[in-house]
Formats: C-alpha cells, sequence, structure tokens
C-alpha cells in the first residue's frame, strides 16, 4: 500500500471511531411511546397523550400494555424506564375517562419531581 492510501484508511478509521464515541451521547428527548395492544388502550393512549407537554428533564414515557387473562389487560405507564402507573383496563371503554385523568395527574407529579431534582442538579 502506498502513503497516501495508508493515511486515507487510518483517516477513515478514525472518524468513523470518533463519530460513534460522539453518537452515543445523543439522546431524544420528549418522547411518548405507544406500546399498546387493544383497541382501548390505544384509546388510552389517545387521550392520555392528546394535550400531554413533556418537560425537558424527561427523555421518555412509554405506555404499555399486556393481557391478563384473568382482569383484561394491564396498563403501565413508564416515565425514564420507571413503572409510575399501572392499572386494569377491559375491554369496553366505558370508565377509561377516569383511568386516563388518574394516570395524568401521577404523570404531572412526576415530572415536577423529576423538574425539581433538575433545578437542584443546576444549582451545584
Amino acid at each position: 500500500m502506498n502513503y497516501a492510501l495508508k493515511c486515507t484508511v487510518v483517516f477513515l478509521l478514525f472518524s468513523i471511531m470518533s463519530f460513534s464515541c460522539f453518537s452515543a451521547d445523543i439522546q431524544i428527548a420528549g418522547m411518548i411511546i405507544d406500546q399498546t395492544i387493544s383497541r382501548v388502550g390505544r384509546v388510552f393512549y389517545e387521550d392520555l397523550s392528546s394535550d400531554m407537554e413533556i418537560p425537558e428533564a424527561i427523555v421518555s414515557v412509554v405506555i404499555n400494555e399486556r393481557p391478563d387473562p384473568f382482569l383484561g389487560n394491564i396498563i403501565s405507564i413508564e416515565v425514564d424506564e420507571n413503572v409510575v402507573y399501572e392499572d386494569r383496563i377491559g375491554s369496553k371503554i366505558l370508565g377509561l375517562d377516569e383511568k386516563v385523568q388518574a394516570a395524568k395527574s401521577v404523570i404531572q407529579s412526576v415530572f415536577q419531581q423529576k423538574i425539581e431534582m433538575q433545578k437542584q442538579l443546576e444549582r451545584k
């Protein structure tokens, strides 16, 4: 191999390695992820996320749904990989609005806690 080709290969390898180091620090904040599996779960997700504003301190909100043969389906909500809400939903939309409101109030209090923690960290 000639000298110019060796330099080009080394430069390309160095560029790839440095890019992969920087790309590991990139995060997309403020995502609401729908992992529901039923029609009622989808309605729950749409009602919950319709007017939700996620603060910068939060990376993601994930709405999960899993089947339970005895209880219908279980909805759980994760904020930054921590489960903060879990409840049973049936196969009908009746009573879903109260569950959405309860989930919203829990999520808002978690958001407030995260914002306060972020402010305390910024002061130090």
